[in-house]
């Protein structure tokens, strides 16, 4: 009887453990970027991205600076699912140039070797954007790139689990995705 008594003590603070981590990756709360020129709303805390050849601002010219975070949401992964924020330019970009560049540039983006099921221009904040959602292989990904003119604004996902790609976790994070002006 001594001896399961540790267990069940043991068991206790496991599943608390367990329980209290669950609830904290379910605990979501609003980012907003170093400018606070965008704010997401997420399940967990991003991590800032200091190599700026990982950044999509790679891809634009006239480049001053670049506020860029990435977000794991399994635990089990270590591969970020999420990539977003904003890019500030020196000269404002025209629509054309915009679309030019970031259509050409997702050709590339993780990959070459990508299937496209959707390219649209779209509308976040009252900005014209660019959304994308492909697969590679077994990676499914989206992503939605905002013209801002001085700043350009983006959010991309990617995973290996067709499930988590429909979530209602990831169409949360795309639906709060908000560049202010």
């Amino acid at each position: 009887m001594f001896t399961l008594r540790p267990r069940v003590l043991l068991l206790t603070l496991v599943m608390g453990v367990v329980g209290a981590s669950t609830m904290a990756q379910s605990t979501w709360r609003p980012f907003s970027t170093k400018d606070k020129s965008l704010t997401i709303d997420l399940p967990g805390r991003p991590k800032r991205l200091t190599n700026k050849k990982e950044s999509p601002a790679i891809i634009f010219e006239h480049v001053r600076s670049s506020d860029a975070y990435t977000l794991l949401l399994r635990s089990e992964s270590d591969i970020p699912e999420i990539c977003f924020g904003v890019v500030h330019l020196s000269k404002p970009l025209t629509n054309r140039t915009f679309d030019d560049t970031v259509n050409s540039n997702m050709l590339w983006i993780g990959g070459d070797d990508k299937h496209f099921s959707k390219e649209m221009d779209v509308r976040v904040g009252g900005f014209h954007g660019r959304e994308f959602i492909y697969n590679k292989g077994i990676v499914l990904g989206k992503a939605v790139f905002v013209n801002g003119g001085r700043r350009i604004y983006f959010l991309m996902y990617q995973s290996e689990d067709e499930r988590e790609a429909s979530s209602e976790q990831v169409s949360k994070i795309f639906a709060s995705f908000q560049p202010l002006r």
